[in-house]
């Protein structure tokens, strides 16, 4: 396998690089427009003949690039946004549910952090009071009193939510 002279690349690299990172600091902040040129000679030393025309091949593999990592930044920032708007959901609905996942979450995320993680490794994790007891290096019977307590008081405030609706 051919490859170009190293030397000729750190010769490229001397010419070509500042007016690379010119060109692509128009999109991008210096630091990622470095990592940018950067990448645009790795790539050059990667290919096995020297392209025909270097400065062009320099330059549109930098628009590449830089199109590449505004595309992915942009999609980031929908997913972000969309994560951050959405409630979080500890589990899924279904059609046969008789409790509305939403307000179990609600519910959940009332209680203290303790009572919460109790009972989220025992009903969804499968924990006994012994392994949670280990987990969470309480007695046994700290853990029983919170899964109750937390239990009862998610049990209270969906009776409250229930009594309100039908008011």
């Amino acid at each position: 396998m051919a490859q170009i002279d190293p030397a000729k690349i750190g010769g490229w690299y001397e010419a070509h690089a500042p007016k690379l990172l010119l060109f692509v600091r128009q999109w991008l902040s210096f630091d990622a427009a470095n990592d940018v040129v950067q990448d645009v000679f790795v790539q050059l030393i990667r290919q096995r003949k020297e392209p025909d025309n270097i400065r062009a091949w320099l330059f549109r593999v930098a628009r590449n690039a830089v199109i590449s990592r505004m595309r992915s930044r942009s999609r980031r920032q929908k997913r972000e946004t969309i994560v951050a708007e959405r409630k979080p959901q500890w589990f899924e609905q279904k059609a046969d549910d008789l409790v509305d996942a939403q307000m179990v979450t609600e519910h959940l995320q009332s209680i203290s952090s303790q009572q919460r993680e109790v009972i989220v490794m025992r009903i969804w994790g499968g924990l006994t009071f012994d392994e949670i007891a280990s987990v969470t290096e309480s007695s046994k019977a700290t853990v029983f009193r919170r899964h109750r307590d937390g239990l009862q008081a998610i049990k209270e405030a969906m009776e409250k939510s229930c009594t309100k609706k039908t008011n």
